[in-house]
């Protein structure tokens, strides 16, 4: 749980920083200090999820 805490302050932070158009998952996990795949192995994404449909 600690690593997707940490991914969620610091997608937080960035999103402050630099706002949606600037902060990318890239971003978020330098700012983490984890690998760049480790925000898709932490989160459950899913053709259900509402994170993953369009629009």
């Amino acid at each position: 749980m600690r690593t997707r805490d940490a991914l969620v302050k610091a997608a937080a932070l960035e999103f402050d920083r630099a706002g949606y158009d600037g902060t990318s998952l890239g971003r978020i996990s330098k700012a983490a200090g984890v690998s760049t795949g480790d925000p898709f192995h932490r989160c459950a994404w899913s053709s259900t999820s509402p994170l993953s449909s369009p629009g």
